[in-house]
């Protein structure tokens, strides 16, 4: 299959043959593909499938799922389910891109105004000469636009230098056809043409209606353009409520990054090894005592589900406070040690033991002619939801409930905790193990998993994973969102600030006689940094008060993806527009100290 596509498989089986290749037996949900006719409604035709599929006689579990219907075209990068790749990726990476164009091109037009005010007399001399405004217009369009062409010949030179290591860090090629190849062409030729004209615009329109006796007497300031210092400071304020803002967002999602890493889930994933669903061919329990025999190994247990593989049973049950509602408890089966190899707490009563007759598990639900309740465990959530007593019976569930255990997130923190509970289990056709390991040894315990499932399953792979690299691997999209945005706040910053010290060192070039005269007359650097430095903690203030409320939309938004997530602290905000604002004001302030320490008798000298 190509590198781009969806669909990745190292083999293709026949369903006639599924069999063959699943001794386990396990099941997953499975996807048909239909080709309709060009004249079929598809919501029509979907509605008429989900009453189809309801009509039939369905458990509980399996009236709680939906059919759907896509496009096979949408399932790349807009998939119903989400679980392809979204859009959001492809949104984040644009969004940089165009954010990095309005950066360097305010950079561009602001640093256009300073270097045109140093050509007046050379544009005075054209116009006398009979040069009309469309002319200059004409002039300095085209100048800008050879500039953005010797740019983008060396965007793409550096492109094709960090394609390999922009490749490794996708973990995907960067393929392209030729037909894609003609439309990022056109692309960015369209981009050349119109960010050359767009940037050359605001100079050519201000210095096209000045007057000629103005500039050959080179009494022309940026103060008396037509667009003057005013539209200067607005490109300023945009240019670092840009960078506030994404500065704030990516110190957000690191954050977030955090707690999702270092949150308690309820279990411990440290030092836990799984292995996955797999068939036990009648060794289940002789693999377990196997492995317990060395003291590298603390603790196993068989299951039916570990928190990212296996199988779990569903129930879907009312609401007692409210009987039209309806909420699924998912039943997971283990043996006697689930519990303590999870490491999950037992808030009341006691765990699952083969010393009581009703822990084990009953292939009947009746015995001597009346019902058998078995005994299983429930998590507080499932306690808070049902009306029940440890030790009795709970007809709801056909269960007694012995005790009850701290909920977990045995999923991603994207969803929220549903209720949870655990019944034993002792014959084991197809199912996962969890195995804990002793602090230290999880290398020579790793080897000595491998080496028993060897000697047990010759013929056969174990798919192994230790829990801690699973919870860290669901969070690789965000963290790699992350990067890229940590990435992007750097160039933004660093953009920013290189304008505001080229206007910052302009505006003092065109001073620098106003600053001896008022050394002259007794003012200290202190007070003339001071200044200077006024008008720049203006533009700083607010830009960082149009930053804030964008920054915390974005944010929140953001957050919404996960159902645990942090409260931005206002510290944070606070912090970074702080951090940001300090870093300019020191560069432009030093630059500024320099300015301010020039002998007066250098400045004044020509007057």
């Amino acid at each position: 299959m190509p590198h781009n596509s969806s669909v990745q498989a190292e083999a293709f089986v026949l369903m006639s043959q599924v069999n063959e290749f699943n001794p386990e037996k396990s099941g997953s949900l499975q996807t048909q593909i239909l080709l309709l006719k060009s004249t079929t409604d598809v919501n029509s035709f979907s509605n008429k499938v989900n009453k189809w599929y309801n009509a039939q006689k369905l458990n509980d579990w399996a009236k709680s799922f939906n059919l759907f219907i896509e496009p096979i075209k949408d399932i790349h990068l807009q998939s119903i389910t989400g679980w392809e790749n979204p859009m959001q990726d492809i949104y984040l990476l644009a969004g940089i891109a165009i954010l990095i164009l309005v950066l360097v091109s305010i950079n561009y037009i602001n640093l256009s105004f300073a270097h045109a005010l140093k050509r007046t007399q050379q544009i005075g001399i054209r116009k006398v000469l009979g040069a009309s405004r469309k002319n200059l217009i004409l002039q300095m369009g085209i100048e800008s636009t050879i500039l953005f062409a010797g740019s983008f010949v060396m965007a793409f030179f550096c492109y094709v230098l960090i394609c390999p290591a922009f490749e490794h860090y996708l973990e995907h090629p960067l393929t392209m056809s030729y037909q894609h190849s003609l439309f990022m062409f056109g692309g960015l030729l369209s981009i050349w043409i119109v960010l050359g004209w767009l940037c050359s615009l605001p100079t050519a329109l201000s210095l096209s209606k000045t007057r000629p006796s103005l500039e050959l007497r080179k009494q022309l300031s940026i103060f008396k353009l037509p667009l003057n210092m005013a539209f200067t400071k607005v490109l300023v304020i945009v240019q670092f409520a840009i960078a506030i803002v994404v500065a704030i967002c990516m110190m957000s999602m690191r954050a977030q990054l955090h707690y999702l890493y270092n949150k308690d889930l309820g279990y411990e994933p440290k030092n836990l090894l799984a292995i996955n669903y797999t068939s036990w061919e009648g060794k289940d329990q002789a693999f377990k005592q196997e492995l317990l025999q060395n003291s590298y190994i603390t603790s196993a247990s068989l299951t039916s589900w570990t928190p990212f593989s296996g199988s779990a049973d569903f129930k879907i049950v009312n609401a007692p406070n409210d009987p039209k509602k309806e909420f699924p408890i998912v039943f997971v089966y283990a043996d006697y040690d689930y519990i303590k190899t999870m490491d999950i707490k037992l808030l009341d009563g006691r765990p699952l033991s083969a010393d009581y007759a009703l822990d084990r598990p009953y292939t009947d639900s009746v015995h001597n002619g009346q019902p058998v309740f078995t005994n299983m465990l429930i998590s507080e959530g499932t306690a808070q939801r049902l009306p029940f007593k440890l030790n009795k019976s709970l007809e709801l569930l056909k269960n007694t409930p012995v005790g009850i255990f701290r909920e977990f997130n045995g999923a991603s923190l994207k969803f929220p905790i549903g209720p949870f509970a655990i019944k034993a289990q002792n014959e084991w056709e197809g199912g996962c193990m969890l195995i804990r390991v002793q602090e230290g040894k999880k290398k020579e315990a790793l080897a000595l998993v491998n080496n028993t499932w060897n000697k047990f399953f010759p013929n056969r792979t174990a798919q192994i994973n230790w829990q801690e690299d699973q919870v860290q691997h669901q969070y690789n999209k965000e963290k790699k969102q992350y990067q890229q945005l940590a990435l992007f706040t750097g160039s933004s910053m660093l953009i920013a600030i290189l304008g505001i010290v080229a206007i910052a060192i302009y505006t003092l070039e065109r001073r620098v006689k106003e600053i001896g005269i008022r050394k002259v007359l007794g003012a200290s650097v202190n007070t003339i940094t001071y200044m200077i430095s006024r008008s720049f903690i203006r533009l700083l203030l607010i830009a960082i008060l149009i930053a804030f409320p964008i920054a915390w939309w974005f944010t929140h938004k953001w957050l919404e993806n996960f159902y645990y997530h942090i409260d931005v602290p206002i510290a944070l905000f606070v912090f970074t527009g702080m951090f940001i604002g300090l870093t300019t004001l020191a560069i432009i302030a030093v630059r500024i100290f320099q300015t301010a320490r020039i002998n007066p008798a250098n400045s004044l000298r020509d007057e």
